[in-house]
């Protein structure tokens, strides 16, 4: 069954799309992400998903469902900032008043950038293999280590960092650490789309204040899962999905309608309209307090399927110039991409995939990409 929206809900839809009109409309020359943040500062709505007494609107999951939808439809990254989404909710149900008080604030209103340190080079998946750790000296604790894949760590001003409490040992803990902090020096990791600015940050006995510690000591698995992504943005990637997918469907009138490539399109429009109902029907559940009928993990492994899917089929109808930044000492020395042989066909599917699921290198990649695919 698919839930329908009450008379608020409509209503409050209404508002949302009047909002995004007169956005675009006042924002004349300014850029649209800094427009943007301007606005929902202003509206009240920089952080959707807070309760009024942490300084958010009191949304119900309906309402956040559609700003969220609505965000993703306007080509804005709903997982963009994890101090919105990530460490806010984890401030609110685990920091100190003080704490609260001392942090809060800069996210609501947008001026601290917040970053997560999770992953390790070393580590793999397993918080096990978790080597930087937290120390206490002279009335602080001075942390040590790298985390890797870090999203936006060379923009954050502060990472919620996951570390081990002493070496080997078996108690966790969730620290605020100033991306400012002497000891503290950040690479950027360069991705094949360049969507997402990804960085290694090194930790050399830096310095961290007690009351920095934000959660924790505890088991590491209980720590890791506060600071899971909020499943709002989850609930919201059949709007980015659909977005690219109309805007596919316009640059695919131009093509033979014989072409397989309709055919793919249509699959998976198909499959794009089953996960926005398994995310109405979620939606429904967590609306009247129920036990959502499926696990969340499911809606997100569909969505990045869906996602995928729609990368490849880019890349197969524009080639080499679907890709988001290419590199620009090759876009004067490539020849036209056509259907090629059935070799060029087995080589462009192979590069296909890489495109989609690698992350690596950029620059190398690309010019391996061209190689392949005879430019």
């Amino acid at each position: 069954m698919q839930r329908e929206f009450n008379i608020a809900e409509k209503e409050f839809r209404l508002q949302v799309t009047a909002f995004f009109a007169d956005l675009e409309i006042a924002a004349g020359t300014a850029e649209p992400l800094t427009a943007w943040k301007d606005a929902v500062i202003e509206q009240g709505w920089s952080v959707p998903a807070w309760p009024r007494d942490a300084g958010g609107p009191g949304w119900s999951a309906a309402q956040v469902f559609i700003w969220q939808q609505a965000c993703a439809a306007h080509g804005i990254d709903v997982e963009a900032d994890p101090g919105v989404w990530i460490v806010g909710p984890l401030l609110f149900d685990e920091a100190t008043e003080s704490q609260r008080q001392r942090f809060l604030p800069a996210i609501r209103e947008l001026r601290a950038r917040w970053c997560i340190g999770f992953a390790e080079p070393d580590a793999d998946t397993e918080l096990a293999h978790l080597a930087t750790t937290a120390q206490l000296a002279n009335g602080q604790y001075v942390i040590a280590g790298t985390k890797t894949w870090v999203v936006d760590g060379t923009a954050a001003d502060w990472m919620c960092a996951l570390v081990r409490l002493g070496p080997g040992a078996d108690d966790f803990a969730l620290f605020a650490v100033a991306m400012d902090s002497p000891g503290l020096q950040t690479k950027s990791i360069k991705t094949l789309d360049g969507g997402l600015t990804m960085a290694e940050v090194s930790l050399a006995d830096v310095s961290v204040p007690l009351e920095n510690l934000l959660a924790g000591p505890a088991n590491g698995q209980s720590l890791a899962q506060l600071i899971c992504v909020s499943d709002y943005a989850v609930l919201s990637r059949s709007a980015l999905a659909r977005a690219q997918l109309d805007a596919l469907e316009v640059s695919l009138a131009a093509l033979d309608p014989e072409d397989g490539v309709h055919i793919k399109h249509s699959e998976i429009a198909v499959a794009l309209s089953g996960l926005e109902a398994l995310e109405l029907r979620f939606l429904d559940a967590r609306s009247r307090g129920e036990e959502p009928p499926f696990p969340l993990a499911m809606l997100r492994m569909k969505s990045r399927e869906i996602l995928l899917q729609l990368g490849a089929l880019q890349m197969e109808c524009f080639g080499y110039y679907a890709l988001p930044y290419p590199d620009e000492s090759l876009l004067h020395n490539e020849g036209p991409i056509g259907p090629g042989d059935a070799v060029a066909t087995v080589r462009r599917t192979l590069v296909q995939q890489v495109a989609v699921i690698y992350e690596g290198n950029a620059a190398l990649l690309k010019d391996e990409m061209a190689r392949h695919l005879g430019y």
